[in-house]
């Protein structure tokens, strides 16, 4: 049996790189089983992680402030990144267990994610923590004066020296140990269990492998999104009652979470064995993510109607049935990302190319934006009908609802993002320029994202601290849109100092340096 290349696990999918001396796992694997075609390469895995990795950054940005656009991405991810994640992590999983054994593939995972999880929680993360409170304390004392509330030197953090003040409820200042890095437990504990499913999978493979073609892809979906809400309202049921309250609160939710992503990483596997449910989950079904997005919201308006500290059956009917939306929407989101980057990152041709349409866009939406900020600025914001500000609208605007305020927020979160999407697709564009490379900007994002990942929760509150002070706290959108653009800079650089060190290549990408031949 062949030896496999050194894992590299990626934070937000769960492509697995090869060493530097090895080309991309996603260039390089031919995947020699039925589920695809003979030769077919997976690049387009590579950048899904790269782009899964930097949509992170945003999604941690918001926290810093309270701005609408960014907390409508965070929103977003919730319903999709993660299990997106998980079910490329299984996917893969099987293919390399199948090619290199068990135990093998147990051994590198834990090395390459076990090493850079213990260097994260023991080195990064409690100064995340620290930096976390001052920034909480710094912006709540310029929010609220009377709060006086001062934040400990970060030798009174280590030491346990934390003011009264800060389990005050006013505070609502709040840490963890695990921030960021849940997720490498998660993915360690269900790695382990690789070996189980594959048995189970295994014995009904031919099953899989021959799904009824009388069935038609949305039926064949829809059991799919079954099985994972059984899955994962099982493990909630078992988790609340034989884990949660036996264990520390500290643990309680990488716990809950191992239970919820099982069902998307035996998905993954499951797609490795069926040719019919990959070519299914590589196709849009958009009428099945419309009503799994219906039924999310009516469960949601129904789970809002309990007051807070009800623990009638009603109650908890409701929350099963809120997550078993949840779950629906994600199984019914994952083929929208999955046929995007196939069907726009499949090649090597640079899908990034920067052309003068690109500086009139990113003109046309720094106008836009400067416009929608102003007309923000101009209707009041007590106005709950257009005659109030004596604009004559058509009866049937104020018939839906459509008030002043709910226009000037909609129109502002599309200048933003029309804004946002301008700047990564100008800034993709450049660098494709300078490294003239085709694909370039793709396969660096890829190859970086794990480092990416481990630092930019610390670099976040670094950036954040000074462009307080610069941007103000009163401009959300901007003060979150420059720190996500500093942070995602800033961590590609440490990844390039990273991978130039043995000790640090060691620490933070669970790389061991080889043994050179004949020592």
């Amino acid at each position: 049996m062949s030896t496999p290349p050194d894992l590299l696990v990626a934070s937000d999918s769960a492509v697995i790189s090869p060493a530097p001396d090895v080309r991309p796992l996603a260039e390089a694997a031919v995947i020699p089983v039925s589920a695809v075609k003979p030769k077919e390469r997976y690049v387009y895995l590579d950048a899904m992680k790269g782009v899964m990795i930097l949509w992170g950054i945003p999604v941690h940005a918001c926290v810093i402030s309270h701005s609408a656009f960014f907390h409508l991405v965070s929103d977003i991810s919730n319903c999709v990144r993660m299990e997106a994640f998980f079910m490329i992590s299984g996917f893969l999983s099987y293919m390399l267990v199948k090619r290199y054994g068990a135990s093998t593939i147990m051994r590198k995972r834990v090395i390459a994610t076990g090493i850079p999880l213990l260097t994260v929680v023991l080195l990064l993360n409690p100064v995340t923590n620290w930096l976390i409170l001052h920034y909480q304390v710094d912006k709540a004392a310029a929010l609220t004066p009377e709060l006086k509330v001062v934040a400990p030197t970060l030798g009174e953090f280590f030491t346990g020296k934390i003011p009264w003040q800060f389990f005050d409820d006013r505070a609502k200042i709040t840490w963890n140990w695990h921030l960021h890095i849940w997720f490498l437990a998660v993915l360690l504990c269900l790695a382990s269990l690789s070996s189980p499913i594959i048995h189970a999978l295994d014995r009904t493979k031919k099953a899989l492998r021959s799904l009824p073609s009388r069935l038609p892809d949305w039926m064949i979906l829809s059991l799919a999104a079954a099985a994972a809400v059984f899955l994962c309202v099982v493990a909630r049921l078992g988790y609340e009652a034989a884990i949660k309250p036996f264990t520390s609160p500290s643990f309680h939710y990488p716990l809950r979470m191992v239970g919820y992503y099982f069902a998307f990483f035996a998905l993954g596997m499951a797609m490795y064995c069926s040719p019919r449910l990959l070519r299914i989950f590589t196709n849009c079904h958009w009428f099945q993510l419309a009503l799994a997005g219906l039924l999310l919201w009516a469960a949601r308006l129904w789970q809002a109607g309990f007051t807070p500290g009800t623990h009638s059956l009603a109650k908890k009917i409701s929350e099963v049935t809120a997550l078993s939306a949840e779950v629906y929407v994600a199984v019914a989101f994952v083929p929208v990302l999955f046929a995007f980057f196939k069907r726009f990152c499949s090649g090597t041709e640079g899908t990034m190319r920067l052309s003068p349409g690109h500086g009139l866009h990113l003109l046309a939406s720094g106008v836009i934006l400067a416009i929608a900020t102003r007309f923000g600025h101009l209707l009041p914001s007590h106005a709950q009908t257009w005659s109030e500000i004596h604009v004559g609208l058509p009866a049937f605007v104020a018939e839906i609802g459509l008030t002043p305020a709910r226009f000037s927020s909609g129109l502002m979160l599309a200048a933003q993002g029309y804004f946002f999407v301008m700047v990564c697709l100008v800034i993709f564009g450049l660098f494709e320029r300078f490294i003239k490379k085709a694909g370039a900007p793709m396969h660096f994002v890829a190859e970086s994202a794990f480092c990416v990942y481990l630092f930019h929760y610390l670099v976040i509150y670094l950036n954040a601290l000074w462009l307080r002070n610069w941007v103000g706290i009163d401009d959300d959108f901007m003060l979150s849109l420059l720190v996500t653009l500093f942070t995602a800079g800033i961590t590609m650089g440490i990844y390039v100092a990273v991978e130039r060190s043995v000790i640090l290549r060691c620490l933070f990408l669970g790389k061991l340096p080889k043994r050179q031949a004949g020592k």
